[in-house]
């Protein structure tokens, strides 16, 4: 009672300001538990009878449940940067997971409250939320997997919630009693690889249920360490998973409720018991805690939500609230139409390269599409997304280039692409739609599978323990299939980014480089700074003797990753040739920066480099400051 009383001190009537939390008239502490890719109905407290969620449950039993809440976006830091922002990505401009960080205009729910005295702390689960994306700001503590060896070992760019709930509740020991706290806890486990602990698979269907049931536990965890603080609780999925229906694998490239309908609960000091009908989102968590806590919704005077508490008490229809759906994963990771769309009355829109429109009440899982024979419907959720996509408001985010740790560390976690958020606008009209593009990521899936094992076979790539002894016909034969289920990609879609990179390293595998170089110069038109793409070109071009064509790739691969190995031990290798030893010792010497190197191979190198001499300077042009574009020097004359 007493934490409520005090609590009850915040709460003041008519929208007052109560001004600085003050710790010696109330200590309020807030949990903001986000759950990685986590489907509303795989939860107990949203009808799943197979689900083991017993303490999620029990806190809805204990507050507020939103029946219909969709996420914005089926993409982690977009999702979260719109829960922590109260705004649509449009406003906040995190629209894919890479190439973008939130900029300093950008206001997060922790600043807001750290202003009011609150001490902020956050403990994520993933690297897609690390602090370089922006979404630290507020925050005195934030912690997330270490990053200091990013692409020596990409197992670190994400950690189990027993992990992030251990940092957290080692942090909240060191915290009196008596200091105000926003604490934001996010579990990644549901995400793919799915890998629960045994004890837990017996207990449920699938391991995907495993790692909500392992969230679960760790929740129960940190409610239990922060019972006596009486907190305020809000959890949230920063968006589902689609388990394969429509034909997704994961998330991310589809608008379906699968991937876009997820758990939203509140619970604490003066929250309600009920259930919330009306349409809600991440993109009222802000409002909601603002509301929640007594503080002025001015506090965040860009919000585009509203409070979930008001909607529960005005009981506003359904009708009245429109919410955006986006996903720019399709352009960024494949070059494919992206997709927007919105839920407004029933009513959900999706619109890319061609639209849909679905009854949700009537059709739960979205498979009749109405837009054709309800064409006043289609034009009206049109009218609702744009106004709301008009709303006005200049884009926060920064444009960030990721380094090549970064996007090996995203690409382990399943995010390809350049970080381009959107095609110009003049593009779009050329574009496949995703919907009909889904069959081609089965293919490319068994095209890597066969890539792999050739290579494998053929004693291209070192041997895990346990390979099958070399086999040449049969690697071979694995690469001609790997070609041919590419090419068939390609004859649907001839700029699709990962087929042609894919293609080039099969040609190049099969030492058919002309073959391999075509491919690599599509790929580069597509996405010039891929260092990977850079760097196979260049053996392409030595392969056929053009060495100072190779060399002018390779110096162009190691401007974009200036720690890529490969690329300064072949430009150290030409130089020796040549006899240029103080250009070789320079390339040696770029070599040394590299990272994950063993200690005896850094020795072998520095000895190496010491007996060419000293190192000159830089080359002319190095750093590659003109990257041109791959078709112009196609057809270049040679």
């Amino acid at each position: 009672m007493r934490r409520a009383a005090a609590l009850a001190l915040l709460l003041v009537a008519c929208g007052g300001d109560p001004g600085p939390a003050s710790p010696s008239l109330a200590a309020p502490t807030v949990l903001l538990l986000t759950l990685d890719t986590t489907r509303a109905d795989r939860l107990g407290c949203y009808g799943d009878a197979t689900a083991r969620t017993p303490r999620l449950d029990a806190l809805a039993a204990a507050g507020l449940r939103c029946e219909h809440a969709w996420a914005p976006a089926p993409i982690t830091l977009p999702a979260h940067a719109t829960l922590l922002t109260g705004t649509w990505p449009a406003r906040h401009g995190l629209r894919v997971n890479a190439g973008v960080a939130a900029g300093s205009r950008a206001r997060l729910i922790s600043e807001a409250l750290a202003e009011r005295g609150f001490l902020c702390a956050a403990f994520v689960g993933s690297f897609v939320l690390d602090a370089r994306f922006g979404l630290a700001q507020g925050f005195d503590t934030y912690h997330g997997p270490p990053t200091g060896a990013l692409g020596a070992a990409p197992e670190v760019v994400e950690r189990p919630a027993d992990q992030v709930v251990d940092d957290a509740l080692a942090f909240l020991a060191q915290v009196p009693p008596d200091r105000p706290l926003f604490l934001w806890v996010h579990c990644y486990d549901p995400h793919q690889p799915l890998r629960p602990p045994q004890r837990l698979l017996s207990l449920v269907p699938d391991a995907y249920a495993g790692e909500i049931a392992f969230c679960d536990e760790q929740a129960g965890r940190l409610l239990d360490a922060l019972a006596p603080r009486e907190p305020l609780v809000l959890v949230v999925a920063d968006h589902g998973e689609a388990l394969g229906e429509h034909g997704e694998p994961t998330h991310g490239l589809l608008l379906h409720d699968a991937t876009l309908r997820v758990p939203l609960l509140l619970a604490g000091p003066g929250v309600p018991h009920g259930v919330l009908d009306a349409p809600a989102g991440s993109i009222d968590v802000a409002a909601t805690l603002l509301d929640a806590l007594g503080l002025p919704s001015r506090l965040l005077p860009d919000q585009q939500g509203v409070s979930l508490l008001a909607l529960f008490r005005d009981a506003r229809p359904a009708a009245e609230r429109a919410l955006l759906l986006e996903t720019r994963l399709p352009w960024q990771s494949y070059r494919w139409h992206p997709l927007d769309g919105v839920v407004w009355h029933g009513l959900k829109l999706v619109d890319g390269a061609r639209p849909e429109v679905f009854a949700l009440g009537e059709d739960p899982h979205e498979l009749h599409d109405l837009s054709a024979s309800r064409p006043e419907a289609l034009a009206a959720l049109r009218a609702q997304r744009d106004a709301l996509l008009a709303a006005p408001g200049a884009d926060w985010s920064e444009p960030r280039a990721p380094d090549a740790a970064e996007s090996a560390a995203l690409r382990a976690l399943g995010y390809v692409g350049d970080g381009s958020s959107a095609p110009p606008a003049d593009a779009l009209a050329g574009l496949p739609d995703p919907r009909d593009r889904l069959p081609d990521l089965a293919l490319q899936e068994q095209a890597l599978v066969q890539l792999r094992r050739g290579r494998l076979l053929l004693g291209l790539d070192p041997p895990p323990p346990g390979a099958p002894p070399r086999d040449e016909p049969e690697g071979a034969a694995c690469l001609e299939r790997a070609a041919g289920l590419l090419r068939q990609v390609l004859a649907g879609y001839a700029d699709d980014p990962d087929a042609l990179a894919n293609l080039g390293l099969v040609e190049l595998s099969r030492g058919r480089y002309a073959e391999a170089e075509a491919a690599f110069e599509h790929h580069a038109a597509l996405e010039p700074r891929s260092a990977p793409t850079r760097f196979n070109l260049g053996l392409c071009h030595a392969a056929a003797g053009r060495d100072d064509w190779a060399g002018q790739e390779m110096a162009a691969a190691l401007t974009l990753e200036p720690h890529l190995l490969a690329a300064a031990l072949w430009l150290a290798d030409h130089a020796e040739r040549a006899g240029q030893r103080d250009l070789a010792a320079f390339w040696l010497r770029q070599a040394l920066s590299a990272g994950g190197l063993a200690d005896d191979q850094r020795a072998q190198l520095a000895a190496r480099a010491a007996a060419l001499g000293p190192p000159s300077g830089a080359p002319p042009g190095f750093p590659v400051t003109d990257l041109r574009t791959a078709r112009a020097r196609a057809e270049a004359p040679r």
